[in-house]
């Protein structure tokens, strides 16, 4: 009866099992004695077939033997089951392997869906954790054994139109497909339609690992190269799809390292473009292609970038891998200058001049770092070429525009001149130059190798051989004097610098030297000679440069513009027409104008002596004894004038025991003129005028001693030496400086020891106020500076370069009450003063100048401030810190130049971020106070405070603190930013007028803020 239905022998077996022996047991697990399903007149062991569960029945009974059992919710843990599967070792789940095999045959099987979905319910359910078939499921899995069990959908047609793709249903091992909300499908992965419970199950990946997207990438890349492209939709098919793929690979990380070696080192062209004008499909490699411009992305810097586009392939939308693999959202200089070098006759046409222009321009805000060689052989410069029928029949100063016609060529940059003289330009018109008013592009031809016409015209000077220069004529001494006079003014920038020293900045070395042994010389004629490409010219000129002789013709008049060019050719390292026309100014203005315009003059020119000081009541001059010419000439001339006026005695100082007044005077001013009607006294007037002015340059007797005054503990006979035999003021103020900075010999000990409270009291004044005081024959105010209405209240103009006599507000006055002026201000002349003052400031703003671009070298210097009789504002010393700026290789998107001090790896780290957005603020703050972008430049200095700095009236800005400051904010015009640099640059600005940090130079300050702040809170507002 068991035959059919084994139950009730296994519930007897069951019953006796206390009794079973383990012979008994043993027989039992060895005898064939149960039948099997779909198995019959067959008898099985009991290890020879499987417990019979439900889903096991239903899932595998096709290839398992599941013994026969009337039911099949049997639980294996009841008792009946526990008996059969644990003491009769009858086998509850069956291998793993076969079960896969099986599924995988029911796969191949036409309709076998239905079997492969309960086989995989069954053994998914059974893959739980320390399941059944975990262990071997993981093992299967290491050796890649898994069949093709898991039902996928495939898209076949991936470059077919949008929405007419087919999805075929494969089956796929579970490591070659993913999950369904991978999205996988468009780059042809298959995807699972089992469950995502069955999915985790069977360890199906979500998404595709990076190596495996790169292999399908190459292959879709290569599969689509080979569709016949027959209609336009099929090329535009290719695209649509690709644009998918990026996105999917956008949603996916894959390393630099990975990219790098499939798709960047094997050249492979991956991109496809169509273009609809051409109807040409074309691949690309990622560094050849850019995105397109958004306009969120555009501003004011980038208004030619569109220009760009045309010239490069350019993407449909941005997308994160492809800016990932290399393509950029636009060119570099690198790929403009490329492509100028490809075809630029082709170009140039494209584009036109100003196109190819602004093309240049960018190139040349930003070159690149490594100039090909190609570009130095390849014409691809524009040039302009001036073609001037009636030049020859015209003079050279007469320039007619409209008889001359500009053609445009390319040209190599060796071939191209920089016209930067525009006398030569006119004299040689036939030679390629570069296009007038482009700065920058001018550096840029410079760095390829283009000369400056200035440089490359030969010069020589001819005279007549008949005519040898002659010296120490009437023409050549006032010339020279007035060199020996002015040669402070010439070296003005260098009149600090030692002049053994080799001068950095624009001067040769030992320029003073140079400028000191000049010889002038005349001559009857000179003719200059210009010469450039086979070409001559002969031009008349009054003074030239030869064998660093100044030779001066006397057949004209003199031009002080060549006298500047001669003298500039001699001292500076390259005389530009400006520096020639800056030296003959010097020279042919008179003293007093160039005091009125702001030069140093009293400063650094050696100052007339003061004459004697005319007493309204006078004492008769007693002469000494012996002198008695000198008695009888006075009497005489003091007679004579009696008749025409009163006589004017100067009353001489009295002598002291040490030869030095005890009291010394205010002032000496002239004496009163005599009367034309008496020519002996005038004669004689002139002539003591004349002795008194010589004996000025002598110091007054006793200078010993009055260096003995100010250095007691100082040895007399060092002083002695020193000095000399009749030593002039200068000479004392030199040594009396040098002993105070660089010691002195001292008296015996005991000696010092007496002095040293004495000495140590006088140290505390300055050097200058020992000097004024000790030397009592010299104007008492001499070293005082301006008093206090130099430079108080409403006053007439002594601003540099403001040659304007009307009223001009300035500071204000510490007279105090009593000694103001009574008369009461009208509201008009109140309202000229404030706005001559605001005329005045503007004009000072327009004379700034251009940064020099080969950097700036000072040393340390100390400004001595001007005391003032106001007991509270005392007069000191202000150090100001030496700068050297080294040029940096680069400029900003908009043309400012950019410097740096000893370290340049912040500006190449920082420079298309806080350099360039640093430079459009300042270019900004020029627009607000109508300044030009040449006069202000940027510069990193990594130590010390220097924030900013005005250098012969060119502004220098440190990027270092706008980086620490400012670069952070998010707002491109943020309000503190700007308000913070505009008041450094008015800050700046008002040492064009102020030299030190005074009360004057507080009051411009505020003035410049004054009259800019409504400009600057009207940008902030509207960006006008």
């Amino acid at each position: 009866q068991w035959n059919q239905n084994p139950k009730p022998l296994m519930e007897y077996l069951q019953s006796q099992e206390r009794v079973l022996t383990r012979e008994d047991i043993h027989k039992l697990q060895t005898c064939r004695y149960l039948p099997a399903r779909n198995q019959e007149g067959k008898l099985f062991a009991p290890h020879e077939v499987h417990w019979p569960s439900s889903g096991l029945v239903e899932a595998f009974s096709g290839c398992c033997r599941i013994l026969s059992w009337p039911e099949t919710d049997e639980s294996p843990k009841s008792a009946l089951g526990r008996f059969v599967i644990n003491t009769l070792k009858c086998p509850q789940y069956p291998a793993l392997s076969p079960l896969l095999q099986y599924v995988s045959k029911a796969a191949a099987v036409a309709g076998g869906e239905t079997q492969v979905r309960k086989s995989l319910e069954y053994i998914a359910f059974h893959l739980e954790p320390n399941g059944p078939y975990e262990k071997s499921y993981q093992s299967l899995l290491r050796n890649q054994q898994v069949p093709k069990i898991i039902p996928c959908h495939q898209e076949e047609t991936l470059f077919a139109p949008p929405g007419k793709t087919t999805k075929t249903i494969v089956y796929c091992s579970p490591l070659d497909c993913y999950g369904t909300k991978s999205g996988a499908q468009v780059m042809g992965f298959p995807v699972t339609t089992v469950s995502s419970y069955q999915a985790s199950k069977f360890q199906i990946a979500t998404h595709p690992e990076p190596d495996a997207l790169l292999t399908q990438f190459i292959t879709l890349v290569s599969q689509a190269k080979t569709i016949p492209l027959t209609t336009n939709e099929a090329k535009k098919n290719i695209v649509f799809a690709f644009d998918k793929i990026y996105s999917y690979l956008s949603q996916h990380t894959i390393p630099p390292s990975m990219l790098k070696q499939t798709l960047l080192k094997t050249g492979l062209s991956f991109i496809p473009l169509w273009d609809e004008t051409t109807n040409i499909l074309q691949w690309y490699r990622s560094e050849e292609v850019y995105f397109p411009k958004g306009n969120e992305d555009k501003d004011d810097s980038d208004h030619d970038s569109s220009s760009y586009a045309s010239l490069f392939p350019t993407l449909n939308e941005y997308s994160p891998f492809l800016a990932t693999v290399g393509v950029r959202a636009e060119p570099t200089t690198t790929d403009l200058l490329a492509k100028m070098l490809e075809d630029p006759l082709q170009l140039l046409e494209q584009i036109g001049e100003d196109g190819y222009i602004s093309l240049l321009q960018r190139i040349a805000a930003n070159p690149p770092l490594r100039m090909p060689r190609q570009a130095l052989l390849t014409s691809f410069l524009l040039a302009h070429r001036i073609e001037d029928e009636t030049k020859k029949n015209s003079s050279l100063l007469q320039h007619d525009s409209s008889s001359t016609t500009t053609t445009v060529v390319l040209a190599k940059a060796s071939e191209i001149y920089i016209v930067d003289n525009s006398f030569f330009g006119r004299m040689f018109p036939h030679v390629l130059r570069a296009p007038l008013g482009y700065e920058n592009l001018e550096r840029y031809y410079t760095s390829l190798g283009s000369n400056y016409i200035s440089k490359s015209v030969q010069k020589s000077f001819h005279f007549p051989s008949h005519s040898p220069p002659q010296s120490n004529t009437s023409l050549t001494r006032p010339i020279a004097a007035r060199l020996k006079e002015r040669q402070p003014l010439l070296l003005l920038d260098s009149s600090t610098t030692n002049n053994n020293r080799t001068n950095t900045g624009r001067f040769q070395p030992k320029a003073h030297s140079i400028l000191t042994n000049v010889q002038v010389q005349q001559v009857s004629n000179l003719q200059a000679v210009y010469s450039l490409q086979g070409e001559t010219f002969t031009q008349n000129i009054t003074a030239c440069l030869l064998e660093r002789n100044l030779v001066l013709s006397s057949s004209a008049k003199l031009d002080w513009f060549d006298v500047g060019y001669a003298i500039g050719s001699l001292i500076l390292r390259r005389c530009q027409l400006e520096d020639a026309f800056y030296l003959g100014s010097l020279l042919e203005a008179p003293l007093e104008q160039l005091r009125n315009r702001g030069f140093p003059v009293d400063r650094i020119v050696p100052k007339e002596k003061p004459k004697p000081k005319v007493k309204p009541k006078p004492k008769p001059i007693i002469p000494p004894a012996g002198d008695t010419a000198a008695t009888t000439h006075s009497a005489a001339a003091t007679a004579k004038s009696s008749t025409a006026a009163t006589p004017t005695v100067v009353q001489l100082p009295e002598p002291t025991k040490n030869g030095v007044n005890s009291k010394p005077n205010d002032s000496f001013p002239p004496s009163a003129p005599p009367t034309s009607s008496n020519n002996s006294t005038q004669q004689h007037l002139t002539s003591s005028s004349s002795q008194s002015q010589q004996n000025t340059d002598k110091a007054p007797g006793g200078v010993e001693e009055i260096l003995q005054q100010m250095f007691p503990d100082c040895a007399e006979s060092f002083i002695a030496q020193k000095l000399g035999k009749n030593p002039s003021i200068d000479d004392v103020k030199t040594l009396a400086e040098k002993m105070a900075e660089q010691g002195y010999p001292l008296k015996e000990q005991t000696q010092r020891q007496e002095d040293t409270a004495k000495s140590s009291n006088k140290n505390k004044k300055s050097l200058t106020q020992k000097i004024g005081k000790a030397l009592s024959r010299g104007p008492k105010k001499a070293l005082s500076g301006l008093g206090p209405k130099a430079l108080s209240g409403i006053r007439n103009n002594n601003t540099p370069g403001i040659t304007t006599t009307n009223p001009i507000a300035g500071p204000p006055s510490n007279t105090p009450f009593e000694g103001r002026n009574k008369q009461p201000t009208s509201p008009a002349l109140d309202s000229e003063s404030h706005l001559n003052m605001e005329n005045m400031l503007q004009q000072m703003v327009q004379q700034s100048t251009k940064v020099n671009p080969s950097g700036h070298h000072s040393h340390d210097h100390t400004i001595q401030n001007i005391p003032t009789p106001n007991p509270i504002s005392e007069g000191g010393c202000e150090i100001i810190p030496g700068q050297s700026l080294h040029p940096f290789p680069r400029s900003t998107r908009n043309g400012v130049l950019v410097f740096f001090t000893s370290d340049q790896e912040f500006l190449e780290t920082n420079f298309d971020t806080v350099v360039n957005n640093f430079s459009t603020i300042l270019v900004h703050l020029c627009t607000i106070y109508q300044m030009k972008q040449s006069s202000i430049c940027i510069f990193y200095d990594p130590t010390g405070g220097t924030i900013a700095f005005n250098a012969n009236k060119a502004l220098h800005f440190n990027v270092r603190f706008y980086h620490a400051l400012h670069h952070s904010t998010s707002n491109p015009r943020d309000r503190k930013c700007y308000s913070y640099w505009f008041t450094v640059m008015a800050h700046e600005l008002a040492h064009n007028l102020v030299s030190g940090h005074t009360k004057e130079h507080g009051f411009y300050t505020e003035s410049y803020v004054m009259l800019y702040l409504p400009k600057l809170m009207e940008f902030l507002e509207h960006g006008k």
